[in-house]
Order: C-alpha cells, then sequence, then structure tokens
C-alpha cells in the first residue's frame, strides 16, 4: 500500500474543508426559516395546541443549531489540517530506519514542579 501523494491529500482536506462551510451555510438558512416558522407559529396559534408545535419547531431549532456549529468545526478542522503537512501518526517505513531517533522503551513519567 502506498501512501497517498501529499498534495492530494491537502486538496481533499480543502474540498472537504469547502464542502463543511457550504454545508454550514445551508444550515444557516434553514435554520432562519425555522426561526421564521417557530415566530409565526407562536403569533398565530396562541392556545396551548399551537404552543406544543413551537416547542416542537424549537426542538427542531436548536438541532439545526447544533449542526451549524458541529459543521464549521469540522470545516475549521479540515482547514487546519490541511495547513499542516505532516498531520498524522508517523509510521515506520520498509527501508529500515527509524522513524524517531532513540532506543528502547520509553517510561512515562510526571513532570518535575
Amino acid at each position: 500500500m502506498t501512501a497517498p501523494e501529499p498534495d492530494a491529500a491537502a486538496d481533499q482536506l480543502d474540498e472537504a474543508a469547502r464542502l463543511f462551510g457550504t454545508y454550514a451555510g445551508e444550515l444557516r438558512e434553514a435554520l432562519t426559516s425555522v426561526r421564521a416558522l417557530v415566530a409565526d407559529v407562536a403569533a398565530d396559534w396562541p392556545d396551548p395546541t399551537g404552543a406544543a408545535w413551537v416547542d416542537r419547531a424549537d426542538l427542531l431549532r436548536r438541532d439545526l443549531d447544533r449542526h451549524v456549529d458541529d459543521a464549521a468545526d469540522l470545516a475549521a478542522r479540515a482547514t487546519r489540517a490541511a495547513a499542516d503537512p505532516a498531520s498524522g501518526p508517523l509510521l515506520a517505513g520498509t527501508d529500515a530506519r527509524r522513524v524517531e531517533p532513540g532506543t528502547g522503551m520509553r517510561i512515562a513519567t510526571l513532570p518535575e514542579r
């Protein structure tokens, strides 16, 4: 198995960041529509049944708001990952060279005070 080309991986991450940004924008538009719907239902249907529908629509609004935040976070993460060419773990190759200098076992220690 060969490693992907660094430029190809960066291009894929850039594309992912663009798509997540677009997705976040579309969700923001839907969120605006749901907010308007909640306001309209609350104004036009002031009885207990209307209040129940307002509560349901508000749950949808909060869920969309959470998804907008998640999509924006994923877009930011993909952008940061695309900017860092050495993202991911270092794996040993087949050329018998050490990935990191040093030999032997490393024992975890606590920082000195």
